[in-house]
């Protein structure tokens, strides 16, 4: 006579990423972590105006956009056919074959490994000077990354909809200084004249077709990460319409607030001047918009003092959303348990 066997009971993991436990909010907090605002904003933006040496950046996020917008209406259309963790592994396997996925998900291991080792190695330099500046705490650089390291890996451990409120709380103030930043960029343009010449498509080809291609490939690297919502499927409400109205959310968040950071510090800078001034000054070209704004209740403190590039919140955010895990295996891995 057979004995019957009892449920296997869940892993820690398995009830870490139950189904039904992220909605909108959630997905595109993880969508938007990946995208890492602020880290291009103050980087990459004035890098692309200083190298270019063109203003047709914020009209360059807005046409990227619309193009993405177009795939994006058959990329979600897929995921209503595949739903997996592996995203893009899923899809390349789907249609060109397991040889084509293992590939492609093995470029992306590697390149997220490396992502992710390079993140830590920044954030501890830079967590290293702020304490000791600000907090007069004096420790080794591989301390604060070890720190960091212990703290992803805690919240890897929490369920998935408790890390996706973390990182909405790390984005949300990524977002908050490059809004307050951008607002007041705009509100103090150069010659007292807000110029919209920046927008304008027309300035993508003023200087020939090749301007166009470098244009797209800067606003392209403002978008990477945009299409990560189908990763969370699985962990999903009601992934038909989660996923979707996550992705088109995501894509449109992206270029309304590159579109407008980048145009605010052609405004600020002035048109004519923005890419001497993106030369010069680096990341300073967006925290240098705000004029040290002071934060109610805080003598003497800068709204961008808490959350500035040095203080390396976009590499401990990004980080926390790499965390190491099973997701995307290119061998699958099995839905976890409902709870």
């Amino acid at each position: 006579m057979s004995r019957m066997q009892a449920p296997a009971k869940p892993s820690a993991m398995s009830r870490a990423l139950a189904r039904d436990r992220l909605g909108v909010p959630a997905v595109l907090f993880f969508v938007l972590a990946d995208v890492a605002p602020l880290t291009l904003a103050a980087g990459v933006i004035p890098s692309a105006y200083a190298t270019t040496g063109l203003t047709g950046i914020p009209a360059a996020f807005l046409v990227i956009a619309v193009i993405l917008g177009l795939f994006a209406a058959g990329y979600v259309a897929m995921t209503r056919h595949i739903t997996n963790a592996g995203a893009f592994y899923a899809f390349v396997a789907r249609g060109l074959g397991r040889p084509a996925g293992v590939a492609a998900a093995l470029v992306a291991l590697l390149a997220y490994t490396f992502l992710q080792v390079g993140l830590y190695g920044a954030f501890g330099p830079n967590a290293q000077a702020e304490a000791a500046a600000h907090l007069h705490l004096h420790a080794a650089w591989w301390v604060w990354a070890l720190a960091a390291w212990a703290l992803v890996t805690v919240l890897r451990l929490a369920r998935v909809d408790i890390t996706g409120k973390v990182l909405g709380v790390l984005l949300s103030a990524e977002v908050i200084v490059i809004v307050a930043e951008a607002s007041w960029g705009l509100i103090r343009p150069a010659g007292g004249h807000l110029s919209f010449s920046a927008l304008s498509p027309s300035v993508l080809g003023s200087a020939g077709f090749g301007t166009f291609g470098v244009l797209a490939v800067v606003a392209v690297l403002g978008f990477v990460g945009f299409e990560q919502a189908p990763v969370l499927a699985e962990e999903a409400r009601n992934p038909r319409r989660t996923i979707p109205v996550a992705t088109y959310c995501a894509l449109g968040v992206i270029a309304v607030v590159y579109a407008g950071a980048s145009w605010a510090m052609a405004a600020h800078a002035g048109t004519a001047h923005v890419v001497a001034a993106a030369g010069a000054e680096g990341p300073g070209l967006l925290f240098g918009m705000g004029g040290g704004l002071a934060v109610p209740g805080c003598p003497g403190a800068v709204p961008d003092l808490a959350v500035r590039r040095r203080a390396g919140l976009p590499q401990l955010r990004m980080a926390l959303h790499l965390r190491p895990g099973p997701r995307g295996c290119p061998a699958g891995r099995a839905r976890p348990h409902r709870s």
